[in-house]
């Protein structure tokens, strides 16, 4: 067990280098404003010729729009087959390394409170869907008593969770950036099994 944690920390290192170099950090930052860009002329787009304010566009606008739209698109796409490439290559390395153990990074990706008593968290980790290991996304409902404010998940769904590479494109936008914290959460978990195969073993 010592040895696979040495091996996840260089793995870690490796992994990092090879993901968040200044480049990949401003792919995500680029990316981020395309795809509101994108999403913004799209609506406009679908608004019936209509431009910001419900104002009627010309047909020369309306294809100068859509060619600002295409545009976009293909920026995003571009972006979208490099973090993906990255994931990738991500979950290829942790899976040779057969860790064997389920991590989740809570609130990594997104938290929010539903209503007044009830919340949803969308989760990050690393996680065994079918017969295979993938990294994953999971979304959990909980509740707080209003009056102990003890709080409780709701069960699970099954499967429970999906793979992070079938997920929606913000969502492994988001995900990618948050890879370090799961790395991390690895790493604690392989050391926390390390001493206890050390002290089983005395």
């Amino acid at each position: 067990m010592v040895i696979l944690v040495c091996i996840l920390l260089r793995a870690a290192r490796q992994i990092r280098a090879l993901t968040w170099p200044e480049r990949h950090q401003n792919q995500i930052r680029v990316m981020l404003v395309v795809t509101d860009r994108t999403e913004r002329v799209a609506e406009s787009a679908h608004n019936g010729r209509k431009g910001p304010g419900g104002i009627r566009m010309s047909d020369v606008e309306f294809s100068n729009l859509l060619s600002e739209l295409n545009k976009s698109a293909s920026e995003l796409n571009a972006g979208t087959e490099t973090v993906n490439s990255v994931l990738a290559s991500v979950e290829t390395q942790l899976t040779k390394m057969n860790l064997g153990f389920e991590v989740w990074v809570p609130d990594s990706l997104s938290s929010i409170q539903i209503s007044e008593y009830r919340y949803q968290d969308t989760e990050l980790g690393f996680a065994k869907t079918g017969t295979d290991w993938f990294l994953a996304v999971r979304v959990r409902e909980g509740k707080r008593d209003s009056r102990s404010g003890d709080f409780e998940w709701y069960p699970l769904p099954i499967p429970g969770s999906t793979r992070l590479l079938d997920a929606s494109r913000q969502v492994r936008i988001k995900a990618l950036q948050h890879i370090p914290e799961l790395l991390e959460a690895l790493k604690s978990k392989a050391d926390e099994a390390a001493a206890t195969n050390k002290e089983a073993i005395k």
